[in-house]
């Protein structure tokens, strides 16, 4: 497997990781959809889009998203391996 093909699906799974773990939260807290887009601005269809992946949103907006609900991003060390190649 190529490291640019690594690299991708590092960043799909990743992005997946992301997006679950704000529902998780999302339901956690009993705040529907409508609520989070309504207090970020964002549309509420693209939000359901979000939670199915069929749109991923761009930093920023996962930002918004998170702080609204009391959370935010962290840049942590990376130590997964995926197929061959291994991101470090």
């Amino acid at each position: 497997m190529q490291l640019a093909s690594v690299e991708k699906q590092f960043v799909k799974e990743t992005t997946a990781e992301i997006i679950e773990k704000m529902i998780e939260l999302r339901k956690s807290k009993r705040i529907t959809q409508t609520a989070i887009a309504d207090n970020i601005g964002y549309d509420k269809g693209n939000f359901s889009r979000v939670e199915s992946m069929k749109h991923i949103p761009n930093l920023d907006t996962m930002i918004k998203i998170l702080v609204s609900m009391g959370y935010t991003l962290d840049i942590v060390p990376v130590e997964k391996k995926i197929g061959e190649g291994v991101i470090v």
